[in-house]
């Protein structure tokens, strides 16, 4: 609920001001009274009343005196004065009640009505001097922008009837000269721009619905800055439209916005380019031969690749996902190591192992594995290579190492034995038994000789002396060095 308007009734005669009091206070008024100009002056400064009810005939000096001290007096030179007098009714004394400050005149008698209307009146252009006022220091104080009035003419010009001080700041022209030249702030705003803002207030027009516009403004020192212009409009009744508008500087927002978008385009380029690495790793990663693996600490696969699932016996990487990897050690050896290292905080470094496949056939196998911790908890990824192949060229390569070392032991037993064989046939047919027989324990030696380097050999044990008359093949001293001096000589 509003407070009721503030009036102070001035009047020396007390049946007088007792009326005026009775009728002001039964229209709802607050009302207080004086009797002298001096009680009046004090009570001004003291109460701030809305209106001052002011008989001119007073006791100490007259109302038109207290009338001009009142509005030479900061405090209260915006309080509105009605005269209310008896014997000072002629147009001399009205003409000099108003050039005293008075905003009215009544002459007694009056009836009650006019007094109510005109006070009323007077509080209520006292409400609106107060707000415009208001109005004023809020735009005088606004420290990024400007308020004023626009109007737009039926001929389509324009003027500023009302502009705040905070117009020089902001723009570098003063309100007076802008009132007086509107030209000189629209020649500040970047032309595009101004279209931009004529083109809001035919809109405006058009539809009745307040304006909000954006726009470029070049200070007279050329530094561009932006601003946000906000207006309701209202019509005239010449056919003009006036919009009360708010203009507040953006530039420091525009200049974050613009910082924003930069930033955002920089995160898009950096998703872009991880997006691609991300593609390129995972290509990688679905396509490498060797086997590559994440479980969980409990040994589930969280994920993993074709490879690995095509090693353990899986028809894709989908079905191994989600299956323990622990049925798959064919010893609890192996899986009591690697689960020992991990434990202690080590990394295993391609163990070969073996490995059990879904069929629960065996694979060699070489595995990496390390525990890493991320934000869900601790992971264990890894490598597994297949080394069915490897295992094979090395027993091929064996193999071929038997046979060569079989086919130089048949060519180096078969020429001694050809010896036997050839002097037991001499020695039948009746030639020197002596010679032959010497002849058969050589060749029988040599025989003894090469079956016991090749023993040794099986057994992978040195011999005590290099044996020149052995071919290298058969001589392990001889087929490891450089020479036939064996190592450790020379």
């Amino acid at each position: 609920m509003p407070m009721p308007g503030r009036v102070l009734i001035v009047d020396d005669t007390d049946d007088s001001r007792e009326l005026a009091v009775t009728i002001l206070q039964h229209a709802g008024f607050a009302v207080t009274a004086a009797a002298t100009g001096a009680e009046a002056l004090a009570a001004a400064r003291a109460g701030g009343p809305d209106t001052i009810v002011l008989d001119v005939q007073l006791p100490d000096f007259d109302g038109f005196e207290v009338c001009r001290r009142l509005k030479a007096d900061p405090g209260t030179t915006a309080i509105p004065v009605l005269f209310l007098s008896a014997t000072h009714t002629g147009l001399d004394a009205r003409r000099h009640g108003v050039q005293s400050g008075a905003q009215g005149y009544l002459t007694k008698p009056y009836e009650p009505v006019e007094l109510v209307s005109a006070v009323r009146n007077l509080v209520r252009l006292r409400e609106v001097e107060a707000a415009k006022e208001q109005l004023r220091n809020l735009g005088n104080n606004l420290p990024s922008g400007v308020i004023y009035q626009v109007v737009r003419r039926p001929d389509g010009s324009n003027y500023f009837p009302y502009i705040s001080s905070g117009l020089e700041h902001v723009f570098g022209v003063s309100a007076e000269e802008a009132m007086r030249d509107a030209g000189l702030v629209y020649r500040l705003v970047v032309p595009e721009d101004l279209e931009r803002i004529r083109a809001a207030g035919d809109e405006s027009i058009r539809t009745g619905d307040p304006m909000d516009v954006e726009y470029r403004l070049r200070t007279p020192e050329g530094a561009l800055r932006w601003f946000n212009l906000r207006g309701r409009p209202s019509r005239l009744a010449d056919g003009s439209t006036l919009w009360d508008v708010v203009a507040l500087d953006i530039t420091d927002r525009k200049q974050v916005e613009e910082l924003l978008r930069q930033h955002q385009t920089q995160l898009r380029e950096v998703a872009d380019d991880l997006r691609r690495s991300e593609e390129r790793y995972r290509r990688l990663f679905e396509r490498s031969f060797v086997g590559i693996f994440r479980t969980r600490p409990d040994g589930v696969v969280v994920d993993c690749n074709h490879a690995f699932a095509r090693i353990l016996g899986y028809g894709s990487a989908d079905e191994a996902r989600g299956n323990s990897v622990l049925p798959h050690y064919a010893t609890p050896a192996d899986r009591d190591m690697v689960v020992a290292k991990i434990a202690a905080g080590q990394e295993v470094v391609e163990a070969e192992l073996t490995g059990r496949r879904l069929d629960g056939s065996l694979v060699p196998v070489a595995m990496s594995v390390r525990r890493i911790v991320e934000p869900d908890g601790p992971i264990h990824e890894g490598t597994l290579v297949d080394l069915t192949d490897r295992k094979r060229a090395e027993e091929a390569t064996a193999l071929r190492s038997v046979a060569e070392l079989a086919n130089a032991a048949a060519h180096e037993i078969n020429n001694p034995l050809a010896v036997v064989i050839g002097q037991l046939a001499m020695i039948e047919k009746g030639r020197d038994v002596a010679e032959g027989i010497q002849r058969v324990r050589t060749a029988a030696l040599r025989i003894r000789d090469i079956v016991n380097h090749m023993t040794k050999i099986t057994r992978l044990e040195w011999p005590e002396a290099a044996s020149p008359a052995l071919p290298r093949m058969l001589d392990l001293r001889r087929s490891g060095a450089a020479d036939d001096t064996g190592p450790g000589s020379g």
